[in-house]
């Protein structure tokens, strides 16, 4: 009952599943309207069979269901007491938003809306990052409710870097002791995915986001800065809400600042909704305490040495939340609208079984397949605007099947899961350098010495110094020229008959 707000409940004794279970804190502004840290195992269960997310969870070991809470499996928060059950540490009851997951508490009808709707209760769903899809492609939400969330490679080493990140900013500001941040760095660097690229990437975002924190400061001397802030912004979107990597705000102006650590693909800052709707949570929780004017969206990407910001008044914002996002956040809400493929499919969980998208390249295809002599200009012109996107396609079809065929034992009529062909390795370096020492070879033949690749090197002595000692040593060869779209950033040239195109 106190979780839901009702602070007269203090005090009072709680019971689930007819326990008693002990009294907790958390930070006031840790949950919303209907919702709550407290679950019973009937509802545990419930979300167990029902949420594949979940599931993954509690099955991986790293959360435990204790004292009517789902907690982080860690003996700083669970406990086992003298008859060998879990129980929840002290410094978890007086720290609960720290370590348990947070559940909405019922179905419950929406005015805006007229419809009952249950949200996802476990991890809450960050609408913003999915908002330049969304807002395209609204039945986008729908199609991927019941589709569990694959983590990769490189979403675990943005998470890292995000969390490195995070807590540099918090020392350098002096929001945590000195002691705090060595004992979580030093667990952080023990990562497998940790590496010099992401120390210096972090440190360039902190050095960074310090600049801007300062140069608010100089401006109003009480500005505040936020990590890893959550933002609602559920009066544009239903049940909407974001975290906000870094959140700053001054008398007049409020920047929100993104870290993208990913190098693959350049990400804009200008009229980004995610961005937006991040600026929109906050407006909507501080707007009341400042006299807000302009707003400053920033994206850092450090492994591309990009940064991109836009700014916009709050006036404009606040008619394209209305103008732009209620109209769209209704219609993906409620499952209506239509299909529309793009770009945005990319990371979109239903893309390889989305028939939309099928349709679509399989119109792609048709052209593709055409004879050359046979077309057009304008049609020549499409085939080599969809490569990309076939490749891309069959690509995700390709993955998605092998994953069932391997997890779920799916049988694809006509086709069998076989061996590639493996790759051969030492079992023993140190054996095979003996062996061979052994046998009399020389050291020429053992070893290959070689210069470290410019890439391997850069990264050793990073980029200030490694220009400073080689940047005289190195040329670039010309690169590969290529046909591309006018819209594409790079700077056109002019190819003379002579050109290579090998």
């Amino acid at each position: 009952m106190i979780d839901l707000g009702y602070k007269q409940a203090i005090g009072v004794y709680n019971y689930i599943d007819e326990q008693y279970v002990p009294g907790h804190s958390f930070d006031v502004v840790a949950l919303k309207n209907n919702q709550t840290f407290s679950i019973s195992a009937e509802d545990v269960l419930y979300e167990y069979a029902t949420k594949p997310a979940f599931k993954k969870i509690l099955d991986s070991g790293d959360y435990l269901y204790v004292n009517a809470h789902v907690c982080i499996n860690d003996p700083k928060y669970v406990q086992r007491n003298s008859a060998g059950y879990a129980t929840l540490t002290e410094y978890a009851r007086n720290h609960i938003d720290e370590c348990c997951l947070i559940f909405d508490v019922k179905a419950k009808p929406n005015a805006r809306y007229g419809i009952e709707y249950y949200r996802e209760a476990v991890l809450f769903r960050d609408a913003a990052s999915g908002a330049h899809r969304w807002m395209v492609c609204t039945k986008s939400p729908r199609l991927e409710e019941s589709m569990e969330e694959e983590t990769s490679f490189y979403a675990e080493e943005g998470t890292l870097a995000h969390e490195l990140a995070e807590l540099k900013i918090a020392k350098e500001a002096g929001f945590i002791s000195k002691q705090k941040y060595t004992s979580r760095i030093k667990r952080l660097c023990q990562d497998p995915l940790f590496n010099e690229e992401m120390e210096q990437a972090t440190e360039v975002h902190k050095d960074f986001c310090m600049e801007r924190f300062n140069e608010a400061r100089a401006e109003t001397k009480d500005a505040v800065m936020m990590l890893e802030q959550r933002l609602d912004f559920s009066p544009w979107v239903p049940d909407g809400f974001g975290t906000s990597d870094t959140t700053i705000i001054t008398d007049k102006t409020l920047e929100i600042i993104d870290l993208k650590y990913g190098k693959g693909i350049a990400v804009s800052a200008i009229e980004n909704p995610q961005m937006k709707l991040y600026a929109l949570g906050a407006i909507n929780q501080f707007g009341f305490l400042y006299d807000l004017e302009t707003i400053v969206m920033t994206i850092s990407q450090p492994r591309l040495d990009s940064i991109s910001s836009f700014e916009m008044t709050v006036d404009d914002l606040l008619e394209w939340a209305e103008k732009e996002v209620i109209p769209k956040a209704e219609l993906a809400f409620a499952g209506k609208g239509t299909y529309c493929v793009g770009d945005h499919c990319r990371f979109c969980k239903a893309k390889a079984t989305c028939r939309a998208r099928a349709e679509e390249n399989m119109k792609l295809a048709y052209l593709d397949f055409q004879q050359p002599p046979l077309l057009t200009d304008e049609e020549v012109v499409e085939v080599l605007g969809s490569i990309d996107k076939l490749v891309s396609y069959a690509k995700d079809i390709q993955e998605f099947a092998l994953s069932q065929a391997i997890n779920e034992n799916k049988h694809w009529p006509g086709m069998k899961l076989v061996e590639g062909r493996g790759s051969r390795k030492y079992m023993d370096e140190n054996a095979v350098i003996e062996a061979l020492t052994a046998s009399g070879f020389d050291s020429d033949v053992i070893y290959k010495k070689s210069l470290n690749t410019i890439t391997a090197l850069e990264k050793q002595l990073g980029k200030k110094a490694f220009q400073e000692l080689l940047g005289s040593h190195i040329t670039k060869a010309p690169g590969k020229i290529k046909l591309v779209r006018e819209e594409d950033k790079r700077p056109e040239i002019k190819a003379s008959p002579e050109a290579d195109f090998q």
